[in-house]
């Protein structure tokens, strides 16, 4: 146990001593004119650009989408309304507007136990 305590001990006073070699160190002075990212940062800025590049071309492909999804939906529904509008008037003008969708010739519009082609053979 004390072969572990002398260790960390040895580590803890080099941690020190690296510690204040860094924080006394003021024969390097500063110059403002000369601080610069390095390639490091010049690589993050460049990822950066390209991912808001690749968002913003991702984003235009989902509105262009959405946009032509929706024109069609309007297209569809507007065909739909003029389907049912020129459906109702050929109903009413040929006065089948009571009748059964399924069976044309059953004007209470419930299906009876006889069926299309008369009765069952049971």
């Amino acid at each position: 146990m004390s072969v572990i305590n002398t260790t960390l001990h040895g580590i803890h006073v080099a941690a020190i001593n690296a510690g204040s070699l860094l924080v006394f160190e003021t024969d390097v002075e500063f110059n403002e004119d000369k601080v610069s990212p390095g390639p490091e940062g010049f690589i993050a800025t460049a990822v950066f650009a390209l991912a808001v590049l690749v968002l913003g071309f991702l984003l235009v492909r989902r509105i262009r989408r959405s946009h032509f999804r929706a024109e069609a939906r309007e297209s569809i529904a507007a065909e739909l309304a003029e389907g049912s509008a020129e459906g109702s008037a050929v109903d009413s003008a040929e006065g089948n507007a009571g009748t059964d969708p399924v069976d044309p010739t059953n004007p209470s519009g419930s299906a009876d136990e006889s069926g299309p082609s008369g009765p069952a053979n049971s």
